[in-house]
């Protein structure tokens, strides 16, 4: 796989950590240990946004680092479409989705943020990660089905049938030709 920030294969030099889901036992007790592409992509966002938000009021200062975020969640997205991705590897990719969403939180002022609803309301990106974090963690084809009909009733759905379908098969343990047979109710 590919890693995020631009090291790809046999990209040794690059200064980012590695994004990697296709974890084994051992791979997943190494990505608790190490540095992660998270940390430092969090570090980065507040070295550029961090300076600029003294000058801006506290609206325009989230306005900022929303915007931010976004673009780095779209490229989090893209990264994750190019590797494969193990149960273990799903249960890291959820942390590291909660690990983004309390983040953000803790970075913004409005009052109307602090919810992660009103967070999901203002950041597409980030509600997308975490309904992609939801659904590659799912048990099976039949929970993943659940997650999603649940979740649509909750707090609605920003995957459509093609997205759903493109991360389920990223599992390892998932059939490619039995996530396509899925009957999907979602728009999309």
């Amino acid at each position: 796989g590919g890693g995020a920030g631009g090291g790809g294969p046999g990209g040794g030099g690059s200064k980012f950590a590695r994004m990697d889901y296709d974890l084994d036992e051992a791979g997943y007790e190494r990505a608790h240990l190490g540095d992660n592409y998270l940390d430092r992509m969090c570090t980065a966002l507040d070295e550029l946004v961090g300076p600029l938000r003294i000058f801006l009021i506290p609206r325009l200062a989230d306005k900022l680092f929303v915007g931010v975020l976004a673009i780095a969640l779209e490229r989090i997205e893209a990264a994750i479409l190019k590797t494969r991705i193990t149960s273990l590897g799903a249960i890291l990719l959820d942390s590291h989705v909660r690990y983004l969403v309390n983040y953000a939180k803790s970075r913004l002022d409005s009052p109307e943020l602090s919810s992660t609803a009103g967070l999901y309301k203002v950041s597409p990106p980030l509600h997308r990660l975490t309904q992609i974090a939801l659904l590659v963690n799912a048990a099976d084809l039949e929970d993943a089905m659940d997650v999603v009909s649940c979740t649509r009733r909750r707090t609605g759905w920003e995957l459509g049938r093609e997205d759903i379908r493109r991360f389920l098969k990223l599992r390892d343990d998932f059939a490619s030709d039995e996530v396509d047979r899925m009957p999907l109710d979602v728009q999309g």
